[in-house]
């Protein structure tokens, strides 16, 4: 009879510090945190927060209003194969390109491109 008992207080007591904790868990306080959540400074000074971006920028893609016509654009063609080649061998090779010598309709393209 006696196993019996002490095994049933065993099997309620067997975590007797979890009923502790519960109770406990209960009555803890969360502070809050942020602007206007502490008491003034006795000197009178206040936190200065900086203040958040509103908007982001992203990237759009190029905008092209010149019709992709090949023929029409192989001045820009060339200018572009130049500057791909010009970029991949930097700082070796860094030279100056002509842009003045493209047509209108070349030039437009070139700077739309580019951004």
């Amino acid at each position: 009879m006696q196993n019996q008992s002490r095994d049933s207080d065993t099997k309620q007591n067997k975590y007797p510090l979890n009923s502790i904790n519960n109770q406990n868990m209960t009555s803890i306080t969360l502070p809050i945190f942020g602007q206007g959540s502490q008491p003034a400074e006795e000197d009178g000074v206040e936190l200065d927060y900086l203040t958040m971006p509103e908007e982001m920028a992203t990237y759009r893609m190029p905008t092209i209003s010149v019709d992709l016509n090949a023929a029409d654009l192989a001045q820009a063609k060339t200018v572009l194969q130049q500057l791909e080649h010009d970029l991949a061998t930097y700082p070796a090779n860094s030279q100056t390109i002509d842009l003045i010598s493209l047509d209108q309709t070349n030039r437009l393209f070139v700077d739309e491109l580019l951004g």
